[in-house]
């Protein structure tokens, strides 16, 4: 079982990048390289215009903003019972 573990851990990109420290500082092929910028890319022109308001839940999940994340609590288990 152990020996199934350790030949996909060292296998490709992603086994280099999971045996460094930073994800930064492994070498992988260009072509996963530019895969990566590609959903990148597709990422920041989906969610680009919604930056706003991402960021905005992002600060209510976490509860950086106590009360409308009690509210958003609130209202949430009001839908649902």
């Amino acid at each position: 079982m152990a020996g199934a573990e350790d030949a996909a851990e060292g296998s490709g990109c992603a086994g280099k990048l999971r045996s460094r420290v930073g994800l930064r500082s492994g070498s992988c092929s260009g072509e996963s390289q530019e895969q990566l910028r590609a959903v990148k890319a597709t990422l920041l022109e989906r969610l680009g215009p919604h930056e706003r308001l991402l960021t905005y839940l992002q600060s209510v999940l976490l509860w950086e903003r106590p009360f409308h994340s009690v509210l958003l609590y609130t209202a949430a288990n009001v839908t649902f019972w």
